[in-house]
């Protein structure tokens, strides 16, 4: 904070602020190993940045009553800060501060982790140097294209992660990655994205589970699942969907139909945990939606009762074209 570059060195893209700063750790004797590191403010922030910069700081400094506030101080001002937002009953020193904010990126971040390890481009954020990345954090897990042969690191995608779990609106722009249409997903890919849905660093996808997501994946045929009640049905194309999104690959627009209501409100409430700190939207259709016309096209995954799927061909056949679903789930 005390080394903020100067206003005139922001840009603006996409409605978000972008300004660089250059990490100082892992420097000896004046040699500069590090290169400058790219940092972006929320949507949300960057409007208030932007008020601060060309309105209120200028006329702070022309007036005779108010001062800017002494570098000197940022440090306590920035700790009082974080403990009022986090609810904390005191305030936590600067490092301490720190350590709490990459803790929760640790938890929201868009790949699989485990719990003692943050991604690169996270620890990045954080002006970690490469050494001492490699050093002290066991993760090594990167983006690869299907070929294996390119690296996916993109800041300002794992930004949105982060905005997005901290209370960014979901009016504000968002942002995806460059994404390709298929990937054969391996039992890893699938048992890390079971790992980001259930917040657990043991979690793995059941050999059942696995081949009906490879399945989904590979073949565009009909196919009948059994499983016992209450063992992960839901988690078919609750995985099939997380593991699209964490490899960068095009998300199958679905549907799931529900036998009653209940059932189809508490499956899109999970998954609706599930998809926290990501860009997959869930949606939900009931026959006084169809009856209101409040049908909304934004969705990854909807969930549909059965009688508001026989209105929605009664009344509006040609919704289901215009969709061009790729999954239909009838639970």
């Amino acid at each position: 904070m005390k080394r903020l570059p100067k206003s005139k060195h922001y840009q603006v893209i996409f409605n978000n602020l972008r300004y660089e700063l250059h990490p100082l750790k892992n420097e000896k004797h004046g040699v500069k190993k590090n290169k400058n590191v790219v940092h972006w403010l929320s949507p949300i922030q960057s409007r208030l940045c932007v008020l601060q910069l060309v309105s209120l700081y200028p006329a702070v400094e022309q007036s005779l009553t108010y001062n800017l506030t002494d570098s000197l101080q940022f440090d306590t001002l920035a700790s009082d800060m974080l403990a009022d937002v986090t609810g904390m009953k005191q305030s936590i020193n600067t490092k301490w501060c720190r350590d709490l904010i990459a803790q929760i990126t640790i938890y929201i971040a868009p790949l699989h982790l485990n719990k003692t390890s943050t991604l690169p481009i996270m620890a990045q954020q954080f002006h970690h140097a490469s050494q001492t990345h490699n050093n002290h954090y066991s993760s090594s897990t990167i983006v690869t294209d299907p070929d294996s042969n390119k690296k996916i690191n993109n800041v300002l995608v794992a930004c949105r992660f982060i905005w997005s779990a901290l209370g960014e609106g979901s009016s504000s722009t968002t942002i995806r990655s460059n994404e390709v249409s298929h990937r054969n997903f391996s039992r890893d890919d699938l048992d890390n994205a079971a790992t980001k849905a259930y917040s657990s660093a043991s979690a793995r996808a059941t050999n059942q589970q696995a081949s009906a997501v490879m399945h989904l994946m590979n073949n565009f045929q009909h196919a009948f699942v059994l499983f016992g009640c209450g063992t992960g049905k839901s988690s078919i194309y609750i995985l099939q969907q997380l593991a699209c999104c964490m490899y960068g690959v095009n998300h199958p627009k679905s549907i799931v139909i529900s036998p009653h209501n209940a059932l189809l409100a508490m499956h899109h409430m999970q998954a609706t945990k599930y998809f926290l700190g990501t860009s997959l939207r869930v949606e939900k259709l009931l026959p006084s939606n169809v009856a209101a016309d409040e049908i909304s096209s934004n969705f990854d995954l909807l969930f549909i009762s059965i009688h508001a799927f026989r209105d929605l061909m009664d009344k509006h056949p040609n919704r289901l074209q215009q969709w061009n679903i790729k999954n239909i789930f009838v639970d």
